[in-house]
C-alpha cells in the first residue's frame, strides 16, 4: 500500500457540500484543459451525482483545499454493488495541474481508498473491495500512484471517434 510523501503539503481536506458544485465544476474545467480526456462535467451533473441514491454525501465526495481556500483537488467514490464476487466502487479524483506534484493527490488517493473500503464495510463486508477507476493510458504519473496502493493497470476500453458528416 502507498503512503504519504515525507514532503509537507498545506492542504486540508473536508467533504463536498452541495454549496460547493459550482466551485467543484470550475476545477474539472481547470483540469480538461490541460487533460483533455473529452469529460466535462457540469454543475447539474455533479448534482446527479451527488443525488446518487448509492451515495453518502458528507463522506463520498471530498475536496482539497490550500491555505488560502482555493479547491485544489478532489476525489469522489461511486458505491456500484456486488458483482463476479466482489464489491465494486468507482473511484476518481484530480488535482489542478498548476498544484501536482506536490503530494496532494497522494493525499487524496490514501483517503479516497481508505474510504471506498469503508464504503463496502457498510454495505458488503462480506465481499473484497474492488476499486475501479477510469485513465488516460498516457498518464503515466496516476497510473504510478494508484499502482503504488495496489491498484493494477486494466484495459478494457477505447474510446474510438468518427466525424458525423463521414
Amino acid at each position: 500500500m502507498g503512503g504519504p510523501y515525507a514532503l509537507k503539503v498545506d492542504i486540508s481536506l473536508r467533504p463536498l457540500a452541495r454549496s460547493d458544485i459550482p466551485a467543484w465544476a470550475d476545477l474539472l474545467a481547470a483540469i480538461e484543459k490541460v487533460d483533455r480526456t473529452g469529460e466535462l462535467s457540469t454543475v447539474a451533473d455533479l448534482a446527479e451525482e451527488m443525488a446518487g441514491s448509492e451515495v453518502d454525501v458528507g463522506k463520498d465526495f471530498v475536496a482539497a483545499f490550500d491555505a488560502g481556500g482555493q479547491m485544489v483537488g478532489y476525489y469522489s467514490i461511486l458505491p456500484r454493488g456486488a458483482a463476479g464476487g466482489h464489491y465494486k466502487v468507482h473511484v476518481e479524483g484530480s488535482v489542478l495541474p498548476a498544484r501536482r506534484a506536490q503530494s496532494i493527490g497522494t493525499l487524496l488517493v490514501t483517503e479516497m481508498v481508505a474510504r471506498a473500503v469503508q464504503a463496502r464495510d457498510e454495505r458488503r463486508p462480506d465481499l473484497p473491495a474492488r476499486l475501479v477507476s477510469e485513465g488516460l493510458s498516457s498518464d503515466l504519473a496516476q497510473a504510478d500512484l494508484l499502482a503504488g496502493f495496489g491498484m493494477q493497470v486494466e484495459r478494457w476500453t477505447f474510446l474510438m471517434r468518427a466525424p458525423l458528416h463521414a
